[in-house]
């Protein structure tokens, strides 16, 4: 992204790791390997609706797919269902801001606090608002092993294929 390399974590002191990037000052130097993975948006799946699913700071690579969609102006749609244990939204200015001026891409924020945890009802609810075909759509969940287990389960309730299934679990969080 214009020469930028972002690294997106939620800092929590009982992580060493994350306490020593906190720490860490402008022009201090760490060592990193990658970009390694299988989550990649394929961009020859235009024709096809992208549904993200994003528990926490599983929204890091969403934000990259909609950004790279709107520089490169693929205009793939892409719908993003954000839960997160409180309101506090990474990135939630940016996606708002995308979201009004893009009109193939929608953002739904889930506050599990105040909501409860997404299901198959909420999920579902949420595709038939944006008046989606599940046979048409790619499923993407990132999000912490227990949101993307659960999220697993509502999509298999939904009869989502497989092959029409991505997903990451970080751990760690």
């Amino acid at each position: 992204e214009k020469g930028l390399i972002s690294c997106t974590v939620r800092i929590r002191q009982e992580s060493g790791y994350k306490k020593t990037l906190d720490e860490l000052k402008i022009g201090d130097k760490i060592e990193g390997e990658g970009p390694n993975g299988t989550l990649i948006l394929d961009e020859n799946e235009q024709n096809k609706t992208h549904i993200f699913l994003a528990g926490g700071i599983g929204i890091t690579p969403f934000r990259s797919f909609i950004k790279y969609n709107i520089d490169k102006q693929l205009k793939i749609p892409m719908y993003l269902i954000y839960s997160n244990s409180d309101s506090d939204f990474v990135f939630k200015k940016e996606l708002e801001t995308w979201q009004k001026e893009y009109d193939y891409i929608k953002v739904e924020f889930f506050d599990t606090s105040k909501s409860g945890h997404l299901d198959s009802e909420k999920v579902l609810e949420l595709i038939g608002n944006w008046k989606l075909e599940i046979g048409n759509s790619v499923f993407w969940t990132v999000g912490p092993p227990g949101f993307t287990n659960a999220m697993e389960e509502v999509l298999e309730k939904l009869k989502v294929k497989s092959d029409n299934i991505r997903e990451e679990k970080f751990t760690g969080y």
